[in-house]
């Protein structure tokens, strides 16, 4: 930059004068972009899917650039002092950004209530929030486009040297702030500052840079507009319509190239929203790079329409080129993640890694785009339109861009997929650079047909050889570090949505699994006699348990199709009258109809209703209320998916749900953590008091919330009707205890664990899941604290809620539950001990030790013998007593306490036995003064996992006979000294919350 200027033959002051212009539009590129960004976080809140949001945003964007552009350029031969009126819109942009964010607030409210007693059908109301959603952006967009003609026609009129490298340089500074204000954003400053106070920093530099403008050009005289000498105008009248042509077209072509490249990319870097911004960053870094080659040249260019059809060729070839690149960036991030370990550290490298293989996809064609505006603007300038061309030029660039952005949404991507996306938009190129060739006259026209050939043959070769392998793009390489489907799997659906690209996929063993951007959303096993997949117990549960906590339910929404079992699972009850399905992506409906006849109910009942919308826009267009309304979305890192976990979306959710209804929340424990997952629990309590958590498999829960409801009891009517039982004996649920079995915990028990992560509530406007969930989903981390409190070593769970309690029947097999199978190997030991059963399961865990015991039942010799029966009882302890009633509590240590080895017991032997009796009958104070006897021997204290026992059963048994400040005494005496509360095991994580919980209510309540 400062050598260009050297090269102008500037004077130092007016050197250095320049080159601070320079930084100040690279500092509002900087902040533009933030807007663009923010924006759409905010319009998604309104509009509904991110990916709408996206392009709705884009288009009201680019129209108001547009617009301003146009207007700016079109009067800037009126004023004679650019420069400050380039301050004044900088600081109005500055002032209309501080004020945003009450005033979206405000205005979604308002609409919110609008929505919510409007006589508009679904049509006027999406027209009134699409208006809303122009207005709310337009005008800063305007003040936006104005920003470049005044600042570039203000520095012409300044610095009149070398007007094509000024413009040039001024395209690249703010392409290049325009980067680091999109990867500021994504990766910092929301996280740091949430959307209000990313969006009001934005403002509070537009209003530095209007000062830093003001006080340079406070006391400078009026500079008239400089005309073009007429010795360089060249080219006829019909010139700037052809460039002005080729701004819109190529506009046009560069969006439909971006939006293809963010599509294809996805299914490598992940659908993720650090992802989205890695892209957009890369696309942009690009454009601003080419503008800093071009700068050298652009004034030294005789021939500018030659060059301009040399690009424009250029720009469709490396377009078509990506296409053939794109299979090797699948092989990059494969090794890319095969070199990374899943640490906090590495992650930084992934992001940097997937920056470079969108640069590397893109950084050819982008590299030519980015000279283009530059040149046509330079050429406009030479025909002698004066300043008001710049303004011109980037008005039909970007109504071209937005053409292209609707275009390629709306049609040419879902009809024509994504390679002829592409494949149309290096078209687009190819037709204007033989375009711009043959306006070069006569001396062109042999070059001009050759190219014309060459074009047609690139087009035919790309279109004939080159094809977008399914099987990579639906390998998830992101997830799994592998570059292709293992062998055995094929594609055998495969299609480009709107917002999505969707693939179902077979394995060898028959399983169908539904993708979208190559993450798995649902796997079924469609033949009847086959294992069940472990989704389909997640989609069955899904279904069933909301109507065995709302029996009387009549109406659903279910949020998100899947594979379409969950509304099948709740069509298969025969009281429902009406379940609508709301779906964003008609490609996700389409395809799932490969799991047919498994999800008949779906698509033919008459019960049915699929929507192809967006779920906060189907909610705000209707008025009907639910009694159940399920919500399924995919995971919670997928751009635009965490804000159907937020405070917002569950205060949304709760207008159309009746008084007694309940909301079903699916929530995936895998590629998420304790944090993000408290941190979405906090967004439901906030409006639903009561909820109850239920395990669908060991990496999947289901939280169920009411506003009145209290959810304890399961209705058995749930297995009356014939369809329903079927579908749940499917997954392994036969009975009511089956289901019972699955439950963890109500708000009253689990509200003390969550809180102790100190986690924020989840809220679009400060969304702390979205930022943070990419990172845990590439760690691999999962948020097990709660299913890890069903298999622990005390009836912890059953003794803080007693809803819970043991099952009464016998539990049919369900291994993907842990705890489920923890209990019926804890009948089977049980019957094993008390000799009801004598052959023991395969891979029983506790044979050895019952194998001892029931030897030392008759006699017991020698110090070593007593000391392993010590340590076998212990075990048997630690793995039976959670999982047997009190009754057979009794039994078993009525056996154990009567055996030789427990006759010869030492007295702290037996002090132990007593307090597992303690722990079979529930006997809380028993249990704290037995354990808080223990807690006192040397001996006990010396094993740190027998300590942690005592420490537990003493505080469980203080807090489940009512004395929680006894269960922080018995922390502060005992556990204090040896652990730090947020690294102990989940289970005394649970209990000392809960103490601190319970005395902080009951301080409150002035008890």
């Amino acid at each position: 930059m400062t050598e260009a200027i050297r090269a102008a033959g500037l004077p130092a002051r007016r050197l250095t004068r320049l080159g601070v212009y320079y930084a100040i539009f690279t500092v509002s590129g900087c902040a533009g972009l933030i807007y663009e960004s923010i924006w759409t976080h905010y319009l998604k809140l309104l509009l509904g899917h991110a990916a709408y949001a996206q392009t709705v945003v884009l288009s009201i964007f680019m129209g108001g650039l547009a617009l301003g552009s146009w207007w700016a350029g079109s009067r800037s031969l009126r004023w004679s002092r650019l420069l400050l009126a380039y301050a004044l819109v900088e600081a109005v942009v500055g002032l209309f950004a501080l004020g945003f964010h009450p005033v979206f607030v405000a205005a979604s409210a308002a609409f919110q209530n609008f929505a919510g007693s409007s006589t508009l059908g679904p049509v006027g109301i999406e027209a009134v929030k699409w208006s809303l959603a122009a207005l709310l952006i337009a005008p800063q967009s305007c003040l936006l486009g104005m920003t470049f003609p005044l600042l570039s026609a203000g520095l012409l009129r300044t610095y009149p040297n070398s007007p094509g490298k000024s413009l040039a340089t001024l395209y690249c500074c703010n392409s290049l702030g325009a980067t680091v204000g999109v990867l500021a954003s994504g990766l910092w400053l929301i996280a740091a500052f949430g959307l209000p106070g990313t969006i009001a920093l934005a403002g509070v530099l537009n209003l530095l840079l209007a000062a830093s403008v003001w006080v340079l050009n406070r006391d400078r005289v009026m500079v008239a507009p400089v005309a073009m000498p007429s010795a360089v105008r060249d080219g006829s009248a019909a010139l700037p319509r052809l460039l002005l042509a080729v701004a819109a077209f190529t506009g046009l072509s560069s969006f439909m190239y971006e939006l293809s490249w963010i599509r294809m990319l996805s299914m490598v870097l992940g659908a993720a929203t650090h992802s989205f911004e890695l892209m957009l960053s890369a696309f942009i870094l690009g454009l601003a790079l080419g503008g800093l080659w071009i700068r050298r040249q652009i004034d030294k260019i005789g021939n500018v329409l030659g060059w301009l059809a040399a690009l424009q060729l250029a720009m469709a070839a490396c377009a078509l080129a990506s296409l053939a690149l794109y299979a090797h960036a699948f092989e990059a991030m494969a090794w890319l993640l095969g070199a990374l370990s899943r640490s906090s550290a590495a992650y930084g490298l992934f992001l940097t890694g997937s920056h470079a293989l969108a640069l590397f996809i893109m950084l050819p064609a982008t590299l030519c785009a980015g000279t283009t505006l530059p040149l046509i603007t330079h050429a406009m300038l030479r025909a002698g339109q004066g300043e008001r061309a710049i303004g011109t030029v980037y008005a039909a660039n970007t109504l071209g861009a937005i053409v292209g952005v609707l275009l390629t949404v709306q049609v040419v991507l879902p009809t024509f997929g994504l390679r002829n996306t592409m494949v149309v938009g290096a078209a687009i190129d190819l037709v204007l650079g033989v375009t711009l060739l043959a306006a070069g006259g006569a001396r062109t026209t042999q070059l001009t047909r050759r190219a014309a050939l060459a074009s047609v043959v690139l087009l035919v070769a790309c279109v004939s050889l080159v094809h977008l392998d399914p099987r990579r793009m639906a390998a998830g390489v992101y997830r799994y570090g592998r570059s292709q489907l293992p062998r055995g799997n094929e594609v055998v659906f495969h299609g480009d949505g709107k917002t999505a690209s969707i693939d179902m996929v077979a394995s060898p063993g028959g399983k169908l699994a539904i993708l979208t951007n190559g993450k798995p959303d649902a796997a079924i096993n469609p033949l009847t006699a086959a294992e069940p997949s472990t989704d389909e117990s997640t989609m069955v549960m899904l279904g069933a348990l909301p109507l065995a906590l709302h029996p009387g339910a009549r109406t659903v929404a279910n949020i998100g199709m899947g594979s379409g079992l969950t509304t099948s699972t709740l069509l298969a009850s025969a009281t429902l009258e009406r379940v609508d399905t709301i779906e964003i992506e008609a490609k996700m409906v389409e395809a799932a109809r490969g799991f047919l006849p498994r999800v008949e109910r779906t698509y033919h009942d008459p019960r049915s209703h699929i929507v192809i919308d967006d779920a906060k826009t189907y909610f705000s267009a209707r008025r009907e209320k639910y009694d159940i309304i399920v919500s399924e979305p995919s995971n919670p890192w997928v751009s635009g998916v965490a804000s159907l976990f937020s405070i917002e979306f569950y205060d949304l959710i709760a207008r159309y749900l009746n008084d007694d209804g309940v909301l079903v929340q699916w929530l995936q424990l895998y590629e998420f953590d304790d944090h993000l997952l408290a941190s979405v629990i906090n967004a439901i309590t906030a409006r639903f008091p009561n909820y109850v958590v239920y395990q669908t498999d060991d990496s999947d829960l289901v939280v169920v919330a009411s506003r009145s409801a209290t959810l304890d009891a399961l209705a058995p009517t749930i297995f009356d009707a014939p369809a329903m039982k079927n579908e749940l004996a499917r997954v392994g649920i036969h009975h009511i205890d089956d289901l019972r079995a699955h439950r963890i915990g109500s708000r009253a028990t689990l509200e003390p664990l969550f809180a102790s992560f100190n986690a924020p509530t989840n809220s679009d406007y400060r969304p702390y899941v979205d930022q943070h969930a990419p990172k845990a989903r590439f760690m691999g981390n999962t948020a097990q604290a709660v299913v890890r409190l069903a298999a622990g070593p005390l009836p912890l769970l059953e003794m803080l809620d007693p809803a819970r309690g043991v099952p009464a029947a016998a539990l049919s097999a369900q291994p993907e539950v842990t705890q489920v199978s923890r209990w019926r190997a804890a009948q089977d030991a049980y019957a094993l001990l008390l000799g009801t059963q004598t052959a023991p399961p395969a891979d029983f865990a506790l044979h050895d030790e019952v194998v001892l015991l029931n030897a030392t039942q008759g006699q017991c010799e020698g110090e070593l013998i007593t000391r392993s029966w010590a340590a076998a009882v212990f075990r048997v302890a630690l793995e039976l007593l959670p999982q047997l009633r009190a009754e057979q509590s009794a039994q078993l240590w009525l056996r154990l306490g009567h055996s030789a080895c427990a006759r010869q017991a030492s007295a702290l032997t037996q002090r132990w036995l007593a307090l597992y009796a303690a722990v079979g009958q529930r006997n809380a104070a028993a249990m704290l003064s037995d354990a808080q006897a223990l807690l006192d021997d040397k001996a006990s204290a010396a094993d740190p996992e027998r300590f942690g026992y005592l420490l537990a059963c003493a505080m469980l048994g203080a807090l489940a006979h009512g004395e929680p400040q006894a269960a922080l005494d018995v922390w502060s005496r005992y556990g204090a000294k040896r652990w730090n509360p947020n690294t102990v095991n989940v289970h005394l994580r649970l209990l000392l919350s809960s103490a601190l919980f319970r005395v902080g209510q009951a301080a409150a309540h002035g008890q």
